[in-house]
């Protein structure tokens, strides 16, 4: 029987932790059963009049891009006296002049917005495009995307189903996904999230994210909101959250389909997750009080809405679970540790956790549609990078919490411009100096559990500080 207050108190923080962590767990079951819902698509050969299409392009420093993505616009099944191209230009670099060219070939179809000051960012610059074009509907892309050729058509389909349907956020694939198997890891956590997930709330009748690329806006709903707003790191889902709370729908469309490119190294991947990281949870401070004080939305829809704003606490709370079982092993004498997990209790909560911890890659392996070997092979990189990030991750909310200042950082769009990104960061050493000390320190603590006799138990903790190690090493060759 465990006495001990200290013992207790670590006890008791570390199941609370660990519990909380199981919630955002075993939602994913809730939605993988949502997913399995079929929806009837309207089809492509609607008898309507086809309405008017904005397509705003902002772009920062995107020379070896930027091309590929205006050819494909230009390629687009969509008549051209019903398109207008917007790109709002904040370079420094050779963008400008290519766009200009482009501007040259095509006056009547797109214009060039060249800002002097980066002032609200992505969001500053959507903004300023949404004033300076006329489309009844926006369609917005990053640099380096290429929307199919019947996107448009496809997305804008959906909107004629219902007078309140604010955005259709489309299906994005991934161009470079069989670069390397950091590039198969990485497009397989972004598919879970914005093909699987938003997928299933779509199928639920939930709160749907748009994701900030191959998204299609009706313009009047944008301007019911106020437009885009600057005061988080994610504009996407700020905008998509002010439109459902105000009472507008969000689509997911999985016919309309836009290829992107996913970061190249694990560097670059921080990088972009890091706002992943605090976007979503500024949001949930922004959005908590006027979405559970709408008392048109249900329940229902508050508990998942919370459980997916907030879901990258799950982050810091799995590491304080992490650090308070190794407290509570280290401490507790071994009969008291072998009498936790022996006792009836102790069972029940090792199989729930279990089955907590393992369902984004029960999901991962469900919704893979390769050979089985593959599968495994790709859910071990997948599980590799999520559990480093399970301390860059708590670092990121962290520094939210203490209102350090964010600052968008763009994502390194080529293998060519990730290598060079990563140079740029090597002499920042603070990260590889939290995970190696980290790392080092949590090993020492598992091996005097181990030398308690407790082998078994203290192998539980041993993934994440190899998993901090090897990333490091990684980088660093």
């Amino acid at each position: 029987m465990i006495t001990d207050p200290v013992e207790l108190v670590a006890l008791s923080i570390w199941m609370l932790a660990t519990l909380s962590t199981c919630v955002y767990g075993l939602n994913y079951y809730l939605l993988f059963w949502l997913n399995r819902k079929r929806i009837t698509v309207s089809p492509d050969n609607l008898n309507v009049e086809l309405p008017t299409v904005s397509i705003h392009i902002p772009v920062y420093n995107e020379a070896e891009v930027i091309e590929e993505t205006l050819e494909a616009c230009l390629n687009l099944d969509y008549p051209k006296h019903l398109l207008e191209i917007v790109v709002v230009d904040d370079s420094t670099d050779e963008t400008t002049e290519k766009v200009k060219e482009y501007v040259k070939r095509y006056p009547s179809l797109i214009k060039l917005i060249h800002r002097d000051g980066r002032y609200g960012y992505k969001a500053g610059a959507l903004q300023e495009a949404l004033e300076n074009s006329k489309g009844e509907f926006i369609l917005v892309l990053d640099a380096g995307s290429i929307p199919s050729r019947g996107f448009l058509k496809k997305a804008v389909k959906h909107f004629y189903r219902d007078e309140k349907i604010a955005f259709v956020q489309g299906r994005l694939k991934y161009k470079n996904d069989s670069e390397s198997w950091i590039t198969k890891a990485v497009s397989i956590i972004y598919e879970f999230y914005r093909v699987f997930t938003q997928s299933s709330l779509y199928k639920g009748g939930l709160f749907v994210a748009s994701v900030g690329n191959a998204v299609v806006y009706r313009r009047s709903a944008l301007e019911a909101v106020g437009g885009w707003n600057w005061d988080t790191l994610a504009e996407d889902l700020d905008v998509s959250y002010r439109l459902q709370i105000g009472g507008w729908i969000g689509v997911f469309a999985e016919d309309a389909v836009c290829r992107d490119d996913v970061p190249s190294s694990l560097q670059v991947f921080r990088t972009q997750y890091n706002r992943h990281i605090k976007g979503p949870i500024q949001n949930f401070k922004k959005h908590i009080v006027p979405l559970l004080s709408n008392p048109k939305i249900t329940v229902f829809k508050k508990v998942e809405a919370i459980l997916q704003l907030s879901a990258p606490l799950a982050f810091l709370v799995g590491q304080v679970s992490l650090l308070t079982g190794v407290l509570f092993h280290l401490l507790a004498p071994p009969e008291d540790v072998m009498y936790l997990w022996q006792s009836p209790v102790g069972i029940f909560l090792s199989i729930f956790f279990t089955l907590s911890f393992i369902a984004p890659f029960v999901v991962y392996i469900r919704i893979l549609k390769i050979d089985r070997l593959n599968k495994l092979r790709y859910l071990a990189a997948v599980a590799f990078i999520l559990t480093d990030y399970l301390l860059m991750g708590t670092k990121s909310i962290v520094e939210l919490l203490f209102k350090r200042k964010n600052v968008w950082i763009r994502t390194a769009k080529t293998a060519q411009e990730s290598r060079r990104s990563s140079s740029l960061t090597e002499k920042d050493y603070s990260e590889t100096f939290l995970r190696v000390f980290f790392s080092l320190t949590m090993l020492a603590l598992i091996l005097v559990i181990a030398e308690k006799g407790l082998i078994a138990y203290s192998l539980g903790f041993l993934l994440p500080p190899l998993c901090w190690l090897t990333s490091t090493i990684i980088e660093q060759t």
